[in-house]
């Protein structure tokens, strides 16, 4: 085979590329041919082909009768290893794999070895199942079961066939076969999400208990802990595992990212012009680039822009792909041309056949979901025959569609996820023969313009990252959390033990009354499966057109929730969402969507509103207003803002409700900012309120945690450092962006973290954060990192850009967040492992116990509610005040009268953080109750358990979270209190300030109950550590103790 060469075809065009060649990849062979272990391949290609190392001790491991663990990358020949085993020693088996359309090819190419072995291959899955729904026919779907020595099916359908069997064995189909097999293949673990792996492993353990045991051989590119995984392996069928590495094949890559034509003669124009250029007075950095070509070339797109947003008409970078296009259909092989949106690819083709005569226009085609099969599927034949040479598509040929003559990838624009990135890439050099394989990139998206405004090598580091490593953990709560579920429905049909660590976790989320399931529980289970928490149906999609409805491919629940509310762009269709059908209990079960056109925009109000608020911030910048245009561009988007309810001790309910909707408008222009010599280019941003009513909601269970952070710490650098958490968790430890979530907030004058978890990992309690914390000391950012900080929080790096990128204050509060974190979660380990006799509170100790709570009821605080919250051994009692500008509620003398009585018996004042509830005090106006605690210091009257907690454990903590780790009584947390005191203030900003106060009597009685049980968990609290150092139990918790 011919392939074309890139370089010698732009180079003709007059087009400035970077060029790198990635070098081909070739497993260590044996002596050892296929078709001698297993002769019926003698008429096949893969007969005479010899095995790779790693597909032998697959083969021999197998054979051992341990389980299998493969890590090895795309083209590695997996499928044919764990085939040979099955077909040598008669071992049926059960592949499963994410989705079938994901593997077809790997389906295909195991029906003809089967077909070569005079045996047979069965699919089952939900369509399949739908397509033999008449007795007869399932009947003859069951048999080629029976007969078939591979079956394939994927884990959801398993999941929705096990939940059947759980209720009525006799409704399931593939379940009541799992005996017959021997082998259970999971392939491409890595594609799923660690809550996917938490399911997959609880059906593991269901069948275990079950009977079935079969060997198991899983199979992924990557995977960050292989001994943990054998182990939980071991635990299900008793067998050890092989863990087994090989390398993929692949032949050599030649990369262009195609930057512009004629750069060369720019650079050399505005050499002409340099002294214009330095009375811009821009960083040295940009004459640099200037003066060099090669830096010139690589820093194009960063220092154009800059130049042209600085005032000097210069021309920018750009690049055609049409015309580079056109000439690929001379090749021998196919072209893939990947773009971000149906209605691109569909652009792009059509326009490049109307620059080709008919009879070759016909070698080019659209693939997308919107395509019927029956001609996707002859696109896919006719490029198998050579009769079609471009196929332009947005995402469907990334999902396993086996043309083997892939020569080349063009991206038109970058996927924001490098996995994608790969999962596209992976289609090209799949079959021996051909030379070498191209990447072709044309930067034309938001993302990858961003990339290249930092520097060419900005781009090469994101394109080089490794994938996100798949994360097995054997503890998480999401496992037991189905197994404990299963067990309960399936009590009378299968008779199976719940354990008491499952009951205990059921009845702690008040799915299970004794060994019943809850109301809440019922619905759990209906809504628990596979790919989301939801119906095991998606949401329907509609096009609306003139006269007539267009289905498009359902959307996920949670995708409405975060990405199709009311005024949402839809990417994957180009068009506006402008409506959703809702169901009894918020469920939304259709999602209705327009072309973006002024008849739309004019129909809808709320659209209306936002767009006539767009092109007063376009003209406020002096730039013409063209909404398609700037979305199409990238500096139109919008986004749902959530309310999020996460767990905050752990393991628990998760609630996401859409909020409100906004636009994120970006300036054509760049303001450059100068920093250490560098010139960064920065555009301005403005928010836009779409006045849509949003509906939907999304709940699941997972992990998160609450921590009360140094009240002294800048909440806006406090998110700059978490930013820069999240960074290094993915660039070090392979960790995804989206993994941990966080919210900040300030309750009075306490500053909370909030870490959470989208999707049940438990790596927020797995993670050794003292190591993440010597990871974030060690690191240092590069250019990639600015990327990747806005990709995590806009907001933060608005930050970044207001301290000048400072990369050293963003590590500074990291340092600080991750102490605490540290901190606590040391705490929690040291204390779960001890029992710490607390002594019986009583008021003959004569200790009282005081927190205070402030909540500003304006953004200025000069309209305030004071709590005050006292508990002497016995008896807890609160009080509310007022402060209203100068003037201090009546009740404060009543409060210090109490609190004198109490000093006047003898008692001790016990508190948590006394230099807080000081400063607390007075921004309350109780400047008489701060100089009286203040007093007590000097006479030795006053306990500080934070100060204890210090002495006792060396860690500084929050009083909650002892309390939580202690076992004491937690009804109401500071969050509840948050989230009570956010709706008070949204409610009283449209009142009349007299009624104010009526209006925040349910927060009042809210903060009162919190803040009387947190005064009794600081007096117990106080009592406990009292214990421990009396004791002489050793509670030391830093590096030492590690």
């Amino acid at each position: 085979m011919m392939v074309l060469d890139s370089r010698a075809l732009l180079d003709s065009l007059g087009y400035e590329y970077a060029y790198s060649e990635e070098p081909g990849s070739e497993p260590l062979r044996t002596g050892v041919k296929f078709a001698e272990l297993l002769p019926q391949l003698s008429s096949d290609w893969l007969g005479g082909e010899r095995l790779y190392e790693h597909q032998l001790k697959a083969l021999e491991a197998l054979e051992d009768g341990k389980n299998l663990l493969l890590i090895a990358g795309t083209g590695s020949g997996k499928t044919e290893a764990w085939f040979l085993y099955a077909a040598r020693n008669g071992r049926r088996v059960l592949a499963l794999y994410p989705t079938l359309a994901l593997s077809n090819d790997q389906v295909q190419r195991l029906a003809r070895y089967c077909r070569l072995l005079g045996t047979e291959l069965a699919q089952v899955d939900s369509p399949t199942l739908q397509a033999h729904s008449r007795a007869k026919r399932r009947r003859e779907l069951r048999m080629r079961v029976r007969r078939s020595l591979v079956t394939v099916s994927n884990p959801a359908f398993l999941l929705q066939d096990l939940k059947r069997h759980a209720s009525s064995p006799s409704k399931s189909f593939i379940v009541r076969e799992l005996h017959s097999f021997d082998l259970l293949v999971l392939d491409e673990l890595d594609f799923y999400s660690p809550r996917e792996l938490a399911l997959i492993f609880g059906m593991l353990r269901i069948f275990a208990e079950m009977g079935w045991k079969p060997q198991v051989a899983v199979l992924t590119a990557t995977l960050s802990n292989p001994e943990e995984l054998a182990q939980m392996l071991k635990e299900v069928n008793g067998r050890d595992s092989a863990i087994v590495t090989g390398r993929p094949f692949k032949v050599s890559n030649r990369v262009y990212v195609v930057l512009g034509k004629d750069l060369e003669k720019v650079r050399r124009s505005l050499l002409q012009r340099l002294e214009e250029v330095r009375r811009l007075r821009l960083g040295p950095d940009v004459e640099e680039a200037i003066l060099d070509p090669k830096a010139f070339r690589e820093n194009a797109y960063r220092i154009l822009p800059i130049l042209k947003s600085a005032g000097l008409d210069v021309e920018q970078p750009h690049a055609d792909p049409l015309e580079i296009l056109a000439h690929y259909v001379d090749d021998d092989g196919v072209t893939l041309v990947f773009t971000r949106s149906i209605g691109k690819a569909e652009e792009l083709a059509r326009r490049l056949k109307q620059t080709l005569p008919r009879e070759r226009a016909g070698m080019i085609a659209a693939h997308h979901h919107l395509v019927s099969k029956s001609a996707r599927e002859r696109i896919e034949e006719g490029a198998r025959r050579g009769e079609v040479k471009l196929i332009f598509t947005p995402r469907t040929l990334v999902q396993g569609i086996d043309i083997g003559s892939v020569v080349r990838i063009v991206h038109v624009g970058l996927p924001d996820d490098v996995r994608e990135f790969w999962q596209r890439e992976g289609r090209k050099g799949r079959r021996r023969g051909i030379p070498f394989t191209e990447t072709v990139i044309f930067p034309s998206s938001k993302w990858d313009r961003e990339l290249l405004s930092r520097g060419l090598s900005a781009l090469q580091k994101w394109m080089s990252l490794p994938l996100e490593k798949a994360v097995v953990n054997r503890d998480n709560k999401y496992t037991l959390l189905f197994t404990g579920l299963f067990k309960l429905v399936a009590t009378r049909s299968l008779g199976l033990r719940v354990s008491e660590e499952e009951l205990k976790l059921l009845h702690e989320l008040r799915l299970a009354r004794g060994r019943e399931l809850t109301v809440r529980g019922r619905r759990v289970w209906q809504r628990l499966n596979f790919y989301e928490f939801g119906p095991p149906y998606g949401v329907k999609r509609m096009k609306l057109l003139e006269g007539r409805v267009e289905y498009l491919q359902e959307a996920s629940h949670v995708d409405v929730v975060e990405k199709l509310q009311p005024g949402c762009f839809d990417f994957t269709s180009d068009f506006l969402v402008t409506n959703l059908r809702v169901a009894k209990g918020r469920w939304v079960t259709v999602v209705e969507e327009e072309r973006a056109t002024g008849y739309t925009l004019y129909r809808h109000e709320f659209l209306a509103q936002a767009y006539e608020e767009y092109r007063k911030v376009k003209s406020k910048w002096g730039e013409e207003p063209n909404l398609w245009r700037d979305y199409l561009r990238g500096s139109l988007r919008s986004r749902v803002v959530c309310t999020l309810h996460p767990p905050i001790s752990g393991f628990g309910r998760y609630l996401e409700v859409p909020y409100r909707v906004v636009w994120i408008v970006e300036s054509d222009k760049i303001r450059p900012i100068v920093v250490g010599g560098r010139t960064y280019a920065y555009r301005l941003r403005r928010v836009v309120d779409v006045p849509s009513t949003t509906m939907g909601r999304y709940e699941d269970y997972s992990y998160g945690r609450m921590y009360e952070l140094d009240p002294q710490i800048d909440l806006n650098l406090a998110r700059l450092g978490l930013a820069l958490i999240k960074v290094v968790l993915r660039r070090v430890f392979r960790i995804g962006l989206k993994r941990i979530s966080y919210d900040l907030s300030s309750v009075g004058g306490r500053k909370l973290l909030v870490l959470f978890e989208d999707d049940s990992a438990g790596l927020i309690e797995k993670l050794d954060w003292l190591e993440v914390r010597g990871a974030v000391e060690s690191y240092e950012p590069d250019e990639l990192d600015e990327v990747l900080v806005e990709v995590v929080d806009e907001m933060a790096h608005m930050k970044l850009v207001e301290t000048g990128f400072r990369w050293d204050i963003a590590k500074a509060h990291a340092l600080a967040v991750l102490d605490t974190i540290v901190s606590s979660e040391r705490l929690r380990l040291k204390l779960r492992g001890i029992e710490v006799t607390v002594p019986r509170p009583s008021r003959a100790l004569k200790l009282l116990s005081l927190d205070v709570l402030r909540l500003p009821l304006t953004e200025e605080g000069d309209v305030a509610l004071t709590f005050v919250a006292l508990y002497d051994g016995e008896e807890a009692e609160s009080f509310r005040l007022l402060k209203e500008f100068y003037l201090i509620d009546k009740g404060a003398s009543a409060v210090m009268q109490r609190v004198a009585s109490y000093l006047d018996e003898g008692y001790s004042l016990v508190v948590h953080g006394l230099e807080r509830v000081a400063a607390d005090l007075e921004r309350g106006g109780l400047m008489g109750m701060k100089a009286l605690i203040k007093g007590l210091v000097g006479e030795g009257r006053i306990h500080d358990t934070s100060q204890l907690l210090r002495e006792v454990a060396g860690v500084e903590v929050g009083a909650d979270e002892v309390a939580s780790y202690l076992g004491f009584e937690v009804t109401y947390t500071l969050d509840d209190v948050r989230r009570e005191h956010e709706e008070s203030l949204r409610r009283i900003r449209s009142l009349p300030y007299s009624k104010w106060l009526s209006f925040t009597q349910y927060l009042s009685r809210k903060a009162q109950a919190y803040l009387e049980e947190r005064a009794r968990n600081i007096y117990l609290i106080h009592l406990a550590l009292k214990s421990v150092r009396e004791g002489g139990i050793e509670l030391a918790v830093g590096e030492a103790a590690a």
